[in-house]
């Protein structure tokens, strides 16, 4: 039945790889905003964030973005002026990417993040004290392929314990909510599921960023398979207590956010096998028929994911270890359970 499965998958992959890939042109122009808040002034101070950025940043440069813009600790102030300096360069983008690890909240359906400047005494002040992801979304409009809004912003939130409300009728909730974009070809990665909140992990970065510094540098991966991916490591890693989610749509084809490198074959705009193997391989990686892997492999051989299939295949044929059972003691007269 397996091997009929993935006949059937390969026969879609090849419609939707020759349909999407001939509409598909190479990324001229790849830009990044990247903001990361920490020393919040009236809240405990984060610890990732300054190191979010660094991270994120050393893998966007190595993924080929060419602009590149890293903000830390910014007021409200701070945060519009860097999205307005950002939106020269978005509009005439073909990718751009805004990422943002901080304190974020949630008020009557709009999300909100937080600059360091931040008191949100009371309700009514989340609209003139924080940034709409609205605002943000807008810094990207003009970009022309893929509009791609990061946010590790679903931590535990220190100002609503102590926030006061002026209307009953406000519903200010933890994390974020799920917003569908009205823009196309754009999508919005959420660190959490709508309502829950984030964890921040033991090292350098959130478990959240750590997947997708580890995950962007993969060549030839489409954005949607890249996210899931680190959607799959966060939960893991967390034991299923956090779950990312992916809001958006973007077309057909494969958009990467790292090209394949040369050695690797054809890129997705000149090659329809490419973006044939995208499609088929997440179904297969985890395969342990070295059969249908091998048809795989032999398909797509000067595709990166021929590669990908001749490691796994190297993988399976390594003998597995035979444990030893430990040697027997013999007893002696002298043994009490003898």
């Amino acid at each position: 039945m397996r091997i009929v499965h993935i006949r059937a998958v390969l026969s879609v992959a090849i419609f939707v790889g020759l349909w999407g890939s001939a509409g598909v042109a190479h990324a001229d122009k790849r830009v990044a905003l990247l903001i990361g808040n920490a020393r919040y002034q009236n809240a405990v101070m984060l610890i990732n964030p300054p190191n979010d950025v660094s991270g994120m940043k050393a893998a966007l440069s190595q993924a080929g973005f060419t602009i590149i813009q890293p903000e830390n600790d910014l007021t409200r102030q701070g945060m519009v002026q860097a999205l307005r300096a950002f939106e020269t360069q978005a509009t005439t983008a073909d990718v751009a990417v805004i990422y943002y690890s901080g304190h974020g909240m949630e008020l009557n359906g709009v999300n909100y993040l937080l600059p360091v400047d931040a008191r949100l005494a009371t309700d009514r002040d989340v609209e003139d004290e924080a940034v709409t992801l609205d605002r943000v979304l807008r810094s990207i409009e003009g970009t022309s392929r893929l509009k791609l809004v990061i946010l590790d912003a679903c931590r535990n939130n220190p100002f609503l314990p102590r926030m006061s409300r002026s209307n009953a009728n406000r519903a200010v909730s933890r994390g974020l909510a799920r917003v569908e974009p009205a823009g196309t070809n754009t999508l919005i990665a959420y660190s959490a599921a709508a309502g829950t909140v984030a964890a921040d992990g033991d090292g350098l970065n959130s478990p959240f960023t750590a997947s997708l510094i580890k995950r962007i540098v993969e060549p030839g991966i489409d954005v949607r398979i890249m996210l899931g991916n680190v959607r799959d490591d966060v939960m893991s890693d967390t034991g299923n207590q956090q779950q990312p989610f992916v809001n958006g749509s973007l077309g057909g084809g494969v958009l990467s956010l790292m090209e394949a490198p040369a050695s690797a074959g054809a890129s997705p705009a000149t090659d329809p096998l490419f973006g044939e193997a995208a499609q088929v391989w997440p179904a297969l990686r985890g395969s342990t028929d070295v059969g249908e892997l091998e048809t795989f492999r032999k398909r797509y051989a000067n595709t990166f994911f021929g590669e990908l299939a001749d490691k796994r295949i190297k993988e399976l044929s390594v003998p597995a270890t035979t444990k030893t059972a430990p040697p027997v003691v013999p007893q002696t007269a002298s043994d009490p359970a003898a």
